[in-house]
């Protein structure tokens, strides 16, 4: 039979640990958005990470340009560009 082996040693798991729940309240306030700016947020995301790709059609709404900037400011007190694969 083979022996287990430890995803991270005891060394690393702190390291590793933090990094996961840093990635994992990153993923919750990202989500929050939904429910502060509604569903035209999923464009707007991919809109700040230089992708356009044009206006929602209906029923789902399109962020006013009010919107737009508050959620461009939530992102960057977020430093959600950190996050983007590159």
């Amino acid at each position: 039979m083979k022996a287990l082996v430890p995803i991270a040693s005891p060394n690393t798991a702190a390291p590793r640990n933090r990094e996961c729940v840093v990635i994992l309240m990153f993923v919750f306030i990202v989500i929050g958005f939904l429910a502060k700016y509604g569903s035209g947020t999923g464009k707007a995301y991919m809109r700040e990470a230089g992708i356009e790709l044009g206006e929602h059609r209906l029923p789902v709404e399109n962020l006013t340009a009010g919107q737009q900037r508050k959620f461009r400011i939530d992102l960057e007190k977020l430093q959600f560009k950190t996050y983007m694969n590159r």
